[in-house]
């Protein structure tokens, strides 16, 4: 991990490993794509403990998203291998990220379920609700605008 990282090779390690767990996790080889995964988040863990890109921004959001994919990527994982308790881990992982995150929530809304702990399931999958109307709402707005501005643009033309 450290020889990636200091090599400034780390963001081509963690999308190999990225990758290899997605291709497992397609075979439907679950645990092997867990581990690559894990390695991944090792990775990632080691910049953001060490600080190495806290002196360039666009770096250290590579890193968060990176953390935030592997995270919703691990959630899923613990789903289809019944850890619910790891799933809803790396699902609040994530939402710490982005607490916007549908797919963080969707799936810690299915661990919570598969716990029978439905009072919590329920309020997570209504703000799984909520933020998806605001999210089209948002979409919608754009697409107007987008077309009232071509509009314009053909009128003046």
């Amino acid at each position: 991990v450290a020889e990636a990282t200091a090599g400034g090779d780390a963001a081509s390690c963690k999308e190999s490993e990225l990758d290899k767990g997605k291709n497992e996790y397609n075979k439907g080889n679950y645990e092997e794509a867990l581990k690559a995964w894990k390695h991944s988040m090792m990775s990632v863990k080691y910049i953001l403990d060490k600080g190495l890109y806290k002196e360039k921004p666009e770096q250290l959001q590579e890193v968060h998203s990176m953390e935030l994919k592997l995270s919703v990527n691990m959630a899923q994982g613990y789903l289809k291998t019944g850890d619910w308790n790891k799933a809803i881990e790396f699902a609040d992982r994530a939402l710490a990220r982005d607490a916007k995150n549908l797919k963080a929530l969707y799936r810690k809304a299915s661990a919570l379920l598969s716990l029978l702990n439905f009072s919590e399931a329920i309020a997570v999958l209504e703000a799984l609700v909520a933020r998806g109307r605001a999210q089209e709402r948002r979409r919608h707005h754009h697409a107007r605008g987008g077309e009232a501005e071509r509009r314009r643009g053909g009128a003046a033309g």
